[in-house]
């Protein structure tokens, strides 16, 4: 998908939805606004952060649900245990 010019400007906290089409760059945006991909061109700030720095400060403020989670197969005790990053 390619944006070509997006602007938005949420005033408040909330819970927000993004509806569209299958293959209309949902998913893409998420993955811009959340830092998880790079865009080829242009500045996305998000809360006066650049999501793809992945700054700890901007991370504790955003959290997106994906459409299908998928928890591993593991006990609770084991999943306790287990490094995550």
């Amino acid at each position: 998908m390619i944006y070509q010019s997006f602007n938005a400007e949420i005033q408040q906290a909330g819970i927000y939805g993004l509806f569209g089409r299958n293959g209309s760059g949902k998913s893409t945006l998420l993955k811009l606004l959340s830092g998880l991909i790079t865009p080829k061109g242009g500045n996305i700030k998000v809360l006066g952060y650049i999501p793809r720095q992945r700054l700890p400060d901007f991370l504790s403020q955003i959290y997106i649900l994906p459409e299908e989670f998928h928890l591993p197969d593991l006990t609770p005790k084991v999943l306790g245990e287990t490094h995550h990053h």
